[in-house]
């Protein structure tokens, strides 16, 4: 019996002994998932941090790599206008600074305003009216080289014109000839050196204050206009040789009371007024084209480069 009860009693503690170190065990792994998932949730929270972080700086990297993309496009744009600016008040400068009158820049404006207005009307496109202003072509005479100066050239696809400035006010008879008059033929020869019957001249009448009548004679305009659209035709022939005429004009710029009277017979063309200098080229649009947008820009280029060498030479 006693060996029973020392065997029983050995194994109740034995049972007792493994209860307790199951329970224990239960209790150190139910401790260590604790910890495990504790661990777990702060590696979560640590990461879904990570990731909000890591957003939110990639949202401010995005933000700021476009509005610094943005703000390089307006600092672009601004600089362009800013050249573009400079460009133009720089070209106005160097017309007040190489032009004889302020004709010239009053016919620029002239041309410019009506630029914009066909551009507004859908007639023309930018490129299929272009106006250069003071204009340096250099030509031979007699195997050496000159300079002629030109007011105004304005390219279309229907032609390219030539515009003299003359900054003249009065009553004008341009181009008129001593067989155009007859018997006051004596006229011609008393106001200018004694010329041919058939030479073309332009006269000036103006009024004093006093009621005087003055009467000047003025180099015929129409002669000059002419060498000069010659001439430009002659060096643009270099580009392309199929340049039918360049027409010649001549605008006289002067007051309110200035008329014109053209008497001339060598197809040079003369305005005194800003409507009828604009109806002509407005004209000129329904005529058959000549010229491609190609063509004008090549001519630009031409003479811009002409003029650039002259100025800074």
């Amino acid at each position: 019996m006693y060996i029973v009860y020392i065997i029983g009693t050995i194994l109740i503690l034995g049972l007792i002994t493994t209860c307790i170190y199951l329970y224990r065990r239960n209790v150190q792994v139910e401790e260590k998932y604790v910890t495990q998932l504790e661990l777990a949730q702060k590696e979560a929270a640590v990461s879904i941090a990570a990731c909000e972080e890591e957003y939110k700086q990639k949202k401010q990297a995005d933000l700021t790599e476009k509005e610094e993309h943005y703000k390089n496009i307006i600092r672009d744009l601004r600089e362009k206008h800013t050249a573009q600016l400079i460009k133009s008040t720089k070209y106005i400068k160097s017309l007040e600074a190489f032009s004889k009158n302020k004709g010239e820049i009053v016919i620029h404006k002239t041309l410019t305003t009506l630029q914009t207005n066909l551009i507004h009307k859908n007639k023309i496109t930018a490129d299929d009216m272009i106006i250069m202003g003071n204009v340096f072509m250099p030509y031979y005479m007699n195997e050496q080289l000159f300079i002629r100066q030109i007011d105004h050239v304005v390219l279309m696809k229907t032609g390219i014109y030539l515009i003299e400035v003359k900054n003249w006010s009065g009553d004008i008879l341009y181009g008129i000839r001593k067989d155009q008059i007859h018997e006051l033929s004596f006229l011609v020869d008393s106001l200018s050196t004694r010329v041919a019957r058939t030479e073309e001249q332009t006269f000036v009448f103006t009024k004093t204050s006093e009621g005087e009548i003055k009467v000047m004679s003025k180099p015929h305009p129409g002669k000059e206009v002419q060498q000069h659209a010659a001439s430009l035709k002659s060096y643009l022939q270099k580009l392309r040789r199929d340049i039918p005429v360049v027409t010649p004009i001549v605008y006289f710029n002067g007051d309110y009371n200035t008329s014109v009277k053209n008497y001339s017979q060598n197809h040079s063309l003369c305005f005194s007024t800003k409507d009828d200098l604009s109806v002509f080229f407005t004209e000129q649009l329904k005529q058959q084209p000549i010229y491609t947008t190609e063509d004008l820009k090549m001519f630009k280029e031409t003479l811009e480069k002409a003029s650039y060498h002259f100025i800074h030479s």
